[in-house]
């Protein structure tokens, strides 16, 4: 037997069934037979008839046959999806589900961190192999270039999602266009074009313009897809050796549009395709003949992912395959990195799908001593970061207009990212960001004993004299005595009131309207907006990620609404003595978000800032903007699956991707190097203690 049918054994002389109908179907379907009885195959979209000598059977039917396990004949990210459909009923049934790699798909997937070693697929072997070759090619989908979708029934409802917008309604879209996709693949290799067509034609929708439907699927795809940069500077190496090259497709698009969409990917160095629409012929069948004889008999490679299509078929011409992982499939080997849970929502699985792209986009992962590592800032912003904060940008835009405000001030520096991305997307709120820091809302805002009170309450790290000039800007002599800070109380207020002076003539430059205005503030009690609202005489309403002691005696009056809710921001599931929240967490984002101006202290009596000494290198700075870009790239591809109308919330899926920082390598990644300062604390933390 072979290895996947191995893992079969406790099945033999039993009987199975296939779960598909496919190419794929008739090869499982030829290794099993002799060594179990076939009861027939099974299909969504077909539950009778005959193919390949089987009969195409309901469940009920193969279950009264005595199917003991269903053996699914699919990639992997098609085997999830055979598992969400039929997985209940196996359960109940006490009917087995594996994939055709032996791999049990009732089992709940276990989270690992780390992969099992690999031998005979790093990059040295494969430029071991292409040594040997002149001709190389490489498949194109999930190879070179990957979906930012989980799986390919993700993208299909993306598409669907498009069609609803522009009026088209098809129920059950997604599974009608499977079926005459499959359908017409038995016969030949359609295009996308035809596979409507045959749609049209199946279902009765005389209604239906397919050249509008393929023109929206592609423009979708073309949107989605991205380049998986390894593999495509591998390409422009052996290019660059003069080797001959050809990307071979099974794909349902036409010539201009692999051509699209390998320029849009940046992959000009291969001229080269054959594509299966065009000769209306697959890999599994004469495809990688027409390489074969472009060639002859000179030595050649196929680097591709499909165990079937790529590997089998690729040897089955004389020519050596070479495997490379899917980002789906790493994505599965490591147990959805306890993210499986999350998947039965449209949120997380899109959610998963942006993820895994970039996390995965290198097929060569596993080659950092078998760790699931991030080692670029941008990365780490883009995995870890990014659907948080785009969820709150979102119920922050949402919440703005519900009531009407017609300004929002951004407050520094933790709103210097969140403008940005309104400014990208929400350009018609009036916006400001608004130079303060809790410094210099209390140097301003401090008007009585009281406050002074308040502030001392605030625990600082350092003597009386330390904290006096760190946090109101008075200097004592050398020799002074310190007691309580209210001992220097008229010193005190006199500056305060000087600074206030000075903060309205910043204020009044601004040109803010005298009306409700939103305060965005990160994570806090409210200090900020509590002594803002005496300087700036302007009713706030305080929209915060999430709020820390609300129930303050000085915050009681403050009107403030939190994205998180209190009870969320403390707690997610501890998993080896980690527990990851926002409120754990929001100190690391606080570090990311920062704009690379240092803090404003005071301004000065014509109204400009005065700035506290930078305490960043430009190695810090640089990596907090790349941080950025990475949120910024998340925020731009987020809208291409979520629709503006729909309501954002702070989800477990958001929780669980930033509690990942905790459990994923940063191996040698800049991150680790920042530190969170806090003047006003008079505390500064490494990020590395963070995390």
């Amino acid at each position: 037997m072979s290895d996947w049918t191995e893992a079969l054994g406790k099945y033999k002389g039993k009987t199975v069934a296939v779960y598909g109908l496919g190419k794929a179907a008739e090869e499982v379907a030829k290794q099993l037979k002799g060594q179990f009885f076939i009861a027939g195959l099974l299909d969504s979209f077909r539950e009778s008839g005959s193919l390949y000598g089987y009969d195409i059977l309901d469940l009920n039917e193969a279950l009264l046959r005595g199917t003991a396990c269903i053996v699914a004949a699919a990639r992997p990210g098609s085997c999830r999806a055979i598992e969400r459909r039929i997985g209940a009923w196996c359960r109940r049934q006490g009917v087995g589900l594996v994939d055709m790699r032996g791999k049990d798909l009732l089992e709940k997937p276990q989270a690992a961190w780390r992969f099992p070693e690999r031998k005979g697929r790093r990059k040295e072997d494969l430029s071991e192999l292409a040594r040997g070759c002149s001709c190389i090619s490489f498949d194109l989908f999930d190879t070179l270039v990957t979906r930012k979708t989980l799986y390919f029934s993700d993208f299909l409802e993306l598409v669907r999602r498009k069609l609803t917008a522009q009026g088209i309604q098809i129920p059950d879209f997604a599974e009608k266009r499977l079926a005459c996709e499959l359908e017409l693949s038995r016969q030949y290799a359609p295009s996308l074009l035809e596979i409507y067509q045959r749609m049209k034609e199946r279902y009765g929708l005389e209604w239906m313009d397919c050249d509008a439907l393929a023109e929206t699927e592609w423009e979708t795809d073309l949107e989605v897809l991205m380049p998986r940069k390894e593999m495509c500077s591998i390409l422009k190496d052996f290019a660059a050796e003069n080797k001959r090259l050809c990307i071979i497709t099974d794909s349902y698009y036409g010539r201009k549009q692999i051509a699209a969409i390998l320029a849009a990917c940046g992959i000009t160095d291969c001229k080269e395709v054959i594509i299966s629409s065009e000769h209306k012929t697959a890999k599994t069948q004469e495809l990688f003949g027409l390489w074969r004889e472009r060639i002859g008999q000179q030595p050649a490679l196929h680097i591709g992912d499909d165990l079937t299509a790529d590997i089998d078929s690729a040897a089955r011409w004389g020519i050596i395959p070479y495997r490379v992982y899917s980002g789906q499939e790493l994505m599965e080997e490591t147990g959805y990195l306890g993210l499986g849970e999350e998947l039965d929502t449209w949120s997380g699985r899109w959610k998963a799908g942006l993820f895994a792209s970039r996390l995965f986009n290198s097929p060569f992962q596993f080659e950092e001593d078998g760790a699931v590592a991030v080692t670029s800032p941008g990365d780490a912003g883009y995995i870890f970061f990014a659907p948080l904060l785009t969820d709150f940008a979102r119920w922050l835009e949402r919440r703005v207009r519900e009531q009407g405000i017609g300004q929002i001030l951004f407050a520094a520096r933790d709103g210097y990212l969140l403008k940005k991305l309104f400014d990208q997307r929400f350009g018609d709120i009036v916006s400001c960001y608004f130079l303060t820091s809790r410094t210099a809302a209390i140097r301003a805002g401090t008007e009585r004993l009281e406050d002074l009170r308040l502030i001392e309450e605030m625990r600082f790290s350092g003597s009386v004299r330390e904290e006096l000039s760190s946090r109101f800007g008075l200097h004592l002599e050398e020799d002074a005595g310190a007691g309580r800070m209210e001992d220097y109380k008229e010193a005190v207020l006199e500056r305060c009131g000087r600074m206030r002076e000075n903060y309205r003539e910043y204020i009044a430059e601004l040109g803010l309207k005298k009306e409700k205005t939103a305060f965005f503030d990160f994570v806090s009690k409210g200090t900020s907006q509590y002594f803002l609202e005496r300087i700036l005489d302007l009713p706030l309403k305080g929209f915060y990620c999430m709020r820390l002691e609300k129930d303050a005696p000085f915050a009681q009056k403050l009107e403030i609404e939190a994205f998180c809710p209190e009870e969320d921001s403390f707690c997610l599931e501890k998993e080896s003595g980690k527990t990851g929240s926002l409120y754990q967490d929001y100190y690391i984002l606080e570090a990311v978000l920062t704009s690379p101006i240092p803090s404003v202290s005071e301004f000065d009596s014509e109204g400009r800032p005065v700035y506290e000494k930078e305490p960043r290198n430009r190695d810090e700075i640089a990596c907090i903007e790349e941080v950025q870009q990475g949120i910024m790239e998340y925020w731009q591809d987020s809208f291409t699956f979520c629709e503006e109308t729909e309501e954002p919330i702070f989800d477990r899926m958001d929780k669980r991707l930033l509690a990942l920082i905790h459990r994923i390598c940063l191996l040698g990644n800049p991150i680790l190097d920042l530190k969170v300062q806090d003047p006003f604390f008079g505390r500064i933390t490494p990020v590395s203690d963070l995390i």
